[in-house]
């Protein structure tokens, strides 16, 4: 029995090793063959789903288109203003004339011709000067302030009828203003600028300075100081309604007790007839002015002006 069984086993062992030998897998194939289906199947899915590339296709870029701006038709302008730049405080440069009256026909040195007046103030246009008042100017010699490239002061000293019917009206045909220096006692009286006349160019941009309650020579009464000076001016503040801020020293004769007291009663500036073109701080009641006198001729007018005209 146990050959049997051995014979059994061995004869199963050789039938065995004489059967089909199934062959080792190559590594490099099985990767291959793998490599394939993965292809395979990429294949197979793109077939089936079409692949579309999205075209973005650009905006079409925003056209901005202005709202136009509806032109304004300019309406005629007038001469142009003249440039004003920053004065600083302490110093300004002008002339200051000094007139009596204008037109009225007198042999009074301080009596302008009306035909000389024009000739005057056409040679400062032509010049480029614009005329500004005295407080203006003493308001930069003091603080700084705003004055045009070339500005003059026009004063009167005289009261009369003619600043107001030849000198005013000729003035207002270029634009200028003036300051005019009045004497209480006078206004309203015969020949003499009227109330009326003193607010009619105070209204039309002058302005209205004191000389006094009745234009005497100050140096010599210190008694009647306070009337003249502080006086004359509360009365012209009542009488017009508008702040009297210059005083001019009748027959410009002042001196420093004088000053002192134009300053202590509340103005700013106080003038004289000293010729000179620069205003200093500390000579703010001492203005220089020149006075204008019908003796003189266009060479003495234009001694009186730094800035000169290019065809005297």
């Amino acid at each position: 029995m146990k050959r049997v069984l051995l014979f059994a086993w061995v004869l199963m062992f050789l039938l065995a090793a004489c059967g089909p030998q199934t062959p080792a897998e190559d590594p490099n194939l099985v990767y291959t063959q793998a490599a394939g289906t993965v292809v395979a199947q990429l294949t197979a899915v793109s077939a089936l789903t079409p692949s579309v590339t999205p075209s973005l296709t650009p905006e079409p870029t925003a056209t901005v288109t202005e709202t136009p701006v509806p032109t304004e038709t300019p309406a005629p302008s007038p001469t142009p203003s003249p440039t004003w730049i920053w004065n600083p405080a302490g110093k300004a440069t002008a002339p200051i004339l000094a007139y009596g009256t204008v037109g009225e026909g007198s042999s009074a040195e301080d009596d302008t011709p009306v035909e000389v007046f024009d000739q005057h103030l056409l040679t400062l246009q032509q010049a480029g000067y614009t005329p500004i008042t005295l407080a203006q100017l003493s308001e930069a010699v003091y603080k700084g302030a705003n004055l045009p490239q070339r500005p003059v002061v026009i004063t009167f000293d005289k009261n009369s009828a003619g600043i107001y019917t030849q000198a005013f009206p000729r003035l207002q045909k270029y634009g200028y203003v003036a300051t005019v220096f009045t004497v209480v006692n006078e206004i309203d009286t015969n020949g003499k600028l009227t109330t009326q006349q003193l607010k009619d160019l105070a209204a039309a941009g002058w302005e209205i300075g004191s000389s006094g309650m009745s234009r005497i020579n100050l140096t010599g009464m210190p008694e009647l100081l306070s009337q003249e000076i502080a006086g004359s001016r509360e009365e012209l503040q009542k009488k017009l309604g508008v702040p009297i801020t210059s005083f001019a020293y009748p027959g410009g004769a002042v001196n420093d007790f004088v000053a002192a007291r134009v300053a202590n009663y509340g103005y700013y500036a106080g003038a004289t007839l000293l010729a000179t073109f620069d205003h200093y701080a500390g000579s703010l009641f001492y203005l220089g002015r020149f006075a204008v006198r019908n003796n003189q001729d266009m060479t003495n007018f234009l001694a009186m002006l730094p800035w000169k005209p290019a065809n005297p």
